[in-house]
């Protein structure tokens, strides 16, 4: 739901003019003295005393957002209620801030829900103020996430991506036209579920899943803007008293998250089989029962959630582009002919082509509208601006991956865009800002730990389902395709989906293997 949306519904139109007052001392930390030398960043048009710009963000803030950087340049001002929020469009200044001067700007937002619940107050890598506990913890996350660690689990990764083509065939030949959004769900999750809890779910029925994917949105959602409406107007507060908010979020927490996954650590404890979570218990990492499991619910989320939409999103683009597909196929056959058998990851610069498509995709349809916002620990000066301490700030994705300095012609969905780039995500994303291919995976020491399972992942899905499988729209009852708008999407909290599409994938009657 919109904010604009959110704040209508509540009914605060009437106390405008009482907020007026309040709105000036709130904003007065973000003022600039007239003889300041720096220049003042620029604040969009359209704001409104007390609730700033939350009446006119719309369904899609991104866009709006989009245009007023157009006018007004890469670095502009926001007011989410009493908040001044520092929205970024251009890369190099994002790395610039993110990555150059990180050791001041990666920290996080406060939220309601995030802060005092989700994170227990702020444990766990995604959410907690990047102290020294936050420290400890993404060391340890970081180790157990790293290349090698996860190379160990290969087989199994493998065979995830096996059951999911198999599944996604099987249904197609069931019922036609598939969603496939549930089954790249259970795909994700299993990687990530076997990897860290030494447990995997059966199909998008099994009772597991359901119950582990159910505490997963539930936090996504909860953790979305509209749901702190409180802590943008804080003259609002009253009202998650009166509609039972905070009852609920601790309900949550209390009752359904943490009862899930104390249940599942203490399984994975007491089994034989190797996983993550045994190594959390290390003593060099010194953490405690709430560090563990708020990062094993971070894991899991950004697990089973970025990979299952990113595949969403890609499938989608793919199934409008039958001649892409045509020559991802071609580049895995030549391997299979060669080989006679599937790629490893480590012998993914044989893929180009195929590398360079998934980059695009990646591009072209961000996943996520702004990611989590940073907080700035002191003041910071970037490009003649001072962004000042305890300040928010966060980047348009969309702006971002549609800069035509960076990415010429940047509305098209060009395949072969990153041909000549055929290094990890991983390696491009720690890298030199000039080789950054996109920009998914945050920024600085807020980086997704998890970007080489991701794009493991990924590369072992693709190539499976290119030498099996051939991806089409869903047919009408004449017979011809239905194409769904890439233009539309679905806000999902921290990320965004395509709208609901059906696809089908029908078995290759060339396949090699």
């Amino acid at each position: 739901m919109a904010l604009s949306e959110l704040v209508k519904r509540e009914h605060i139109g009437p106390i405008v003019s009482v907020a007026a007052a309040a709105a000036v001392a709130a904003y007065a930390t973000f003022r600039r003295r007239s003889d300041s030398p720096y220049k003042k960043i620029p604040v969009a048009e359209g704001g409104w005393p007390y609730f700033g710009h939350l009446l006119s963000l719309g369904p899609m803030p991104t866009r709006l957002m989009a245009k007023w950087h157009e006018e007004l340049g890469p670095i502009i001002q926001v007011n989410m209620g009493v908040l001044p929020y520092v929205m970024i469009s251009d890369a190099e200044i994002a790395h610039e801030i993110f990555v150059t001067k990180g050791s001041v700007t990666s920290s996080r937002t406060f939220h309601t829900f995030t802060t005092n619940y989700y994170s227990l107050k702020g444990r766990g890598i995604v959410f907690a103020s990047s102290d020294t506990n936050w420290k400890r913890t993404r060391t340890a996350a970081l180790s157990i996430l790293a290349p090698k660690r996860v190379g160990e689990f290969d087989d199994l990764i493998q065979n995830e991506a096996d059951v999911l083509l198999e599944s996604l065939m099987k249904a197609t030949e069931r019922e036609g036209g598939i969603n496939p959004v549930k089954s790249l769900q259970a795909f994700s999750l299993n990687v990530i579920l076997t990897t860290t809890l030494a447990k995997r779910v059966t199909s998008v029925d099994d009772p597991l899943f359901k119950e582990i994917i159910h505490v997963v949105d539930e936090g996504m959602k909860r953790a979305a803007v509209d749901n702190d409406i409180s802590t943008f107007l804080p003259l609002l507060s009253f009202m998650n008293l009166f509609s039972n908010k905070i009852k609920n979020m601790e309900d949550f927490i209390k009752n359904k998250r943490d009862p899930t996954f104390k249940r599942l650590i203490a399984e994975a404890l007491q089994g034989e089989q190797d996983c993550f979570v045994k190594s959390f218990y290390d003593s060099q990492y010194a953490l405690t029962e709430d560090d563990i499991l708020v990062t094993i619910n971070d894991l899991l989320s950004a697990g089973s959630d970025t990979v299952s939409v990113t595949l969403s999103w890609a499938f989608l683009i793919l199934s409008q582009h039958p001649e892409v597909q045509k020559k991802i196929r071609d580049e895995v056959d030549a391997f299979i002919k060669e080989h006679h058998r599937f790629p490893n990851f480590t012998e993914r610069d044989a893929f180009p082509y195929l590398l360079s498509v998934q980059k695009e995709c990646f591009r072209y349809r961000p996943i996520s509208l702004f990611g989590i916002p940073h907080l700035t620990t002191e003041d910071v000066e970037c490009r003649g601006y001072l962004i000042p301490k305890n300040t928010a700030i966060t980047v348009n994705f969309n702006a971002v991956h549609l800069d035509a300095k960076r990415f010429p012609n940047p509305t098209e969905f060009i395949p072969e865009r990153y041909i000549d780039n055929t290094q990890t995500m991983m390696a491009a994303a720690n890298g030199k800002i000039e080789k950054r291919d996109h920009f998914n995976f945050g920024w600085g020491r807020r980086l997704c730990p998890g970007i080489h399972l991701a794009e493991t992942e990924l590369f072992y899905t693709w190539t499976r389902i290119f030498a099996k499988c051939v991806i089409e729209p869903e047919l009408d009852n004449n017979g011809n395709p239905i194409h769904v708008s890439l233009d539309d999407a679905t806000d999902a909290g921290l990320v965004i989906l395509p709208t609901p599409y059906k696809v089908r994938f029908t078995p290759r009657t060339d396949a090699l293997l």
